[in-house]
């Protein structure tokens, strides 16, 4: 299993690729309270949770939020090991990468590079600079071999309609550094988002064409709503609050519903469903 926590939907790009920009749903950061009341109900659940995935972001940049390291060392002192986040890389400096490195819970950071061509990696991220991105993975590179490799780093390669022919090795020719992955990944069409948008791909299917969330994840968003997976920018799934409690019989009904209309193929409840390229077929 895999549980997203948004440390905030707040970002500092307006990236094209994302439909954060289009304020479909208030913002604010998910706050101590919430969090470890997510935490702990997950861990009275079952035991062994705090080795399941706990991933941080949701729709906007981490590093925005004045929780993230409190809430991250809720996480520490909890015992878990399989902990990551994605971030733009605008925001981070050397200090904070120190910091990060001092965690034995993170288990990798994904770097949201997207494309090694300028031009079109500022043109996906909106307001993102490509020279100070790329001089910013290469720091956290260094201080990430410099303290022992204490979690692993991916930069994110994300194929779009302009960048097909885009190879993982001209991420790693530009970055010079040997201790990172290179992720690949397609942009998805969401709800809100243009159909029209020039940078979906065509026809694209992702995990071919299984849903490979239904069945294996919970997204709480900042406000500690419950929706069925990390597609569902809108609400329009909303499952319970944390609040209703998570192993609850009304909260555990909706998930087993919606789980239920997916597989039967009805999306008259499931409009983000409906939308994603990775729906049941």
């Amino acid at each position: 299993m895999f549980y997203n926590l948004e440390a905030t939907n707040f970002c500092n790009l307006q990236c094209k690729s994302c439909p954060t920009r289009l304020n479909l749903r208030p913002k604010g950061y998910m706050k101590p309270e919430t969090f470890r009341s997510i935490i702990n109900q997950m861990l009275a659940g079952r035991d062994g949770f705090n080795r399941d995935r706990v991933v941080m972001h949701g729709y906007g940049e981490v590093l925005l939020s004045p929780y993230f390291f409190e809430n991250l060392d809720y996480l520490q002192s909890k015992g878990f090991v399989n902990v990551d986040f994605s971030d733009n890389c605008m925001l981070m400096t050397e200090e904070i990468v120190r910091k990060l490195c001092s965690y034995t819970c993170i288990n990798y950071i994904k770097l949201s590079l997207n494309s090694s061509r300028k031009e079109l990696m500022e043109r996906i991220n909106t307001g993102s600079d490509f020279d100070k991105v790329v001089k910013n993975i290469q720091m956290i590179c260094d201080v990430v071999k410099e303290c022992g490799s204490p979690f692993k780093i991916q930069v994110q390669l994300m194929h779009t309609n302009l960048n097909l022919d885009e190879r993982p090795q001209e991420v790693k020719d530009l970055i010079g550094r040997d201790n990172f992955d290179v992720l690949e990944c397609q942009i998805m069409s969401m709800l809100g988002m243009d159909k029209d948008n020039e940078l979906l791909v065509p026809n694209s299917c992702f995990w071919n064409g299984e849903c490979v969330f239904a069945q294996v994840s919970m997204m709480f968003h900042w406000d500690g709503d419950i929706v069925g997976c990390c597609v569902d920018n809108t609400k329009s799934q909303l499952i319970g609050n944390e609040k209703d409690g998570i192993f609850s019989k009304e909260v555990q009904d909706k998930i087993k519903q919606f789980r239920e209309e997916l597989q039967n193929n009805d999306y008259s409840n499931l409009p983000a469903c409906a939308r994603c390229e990775g729906k049941k077929k």
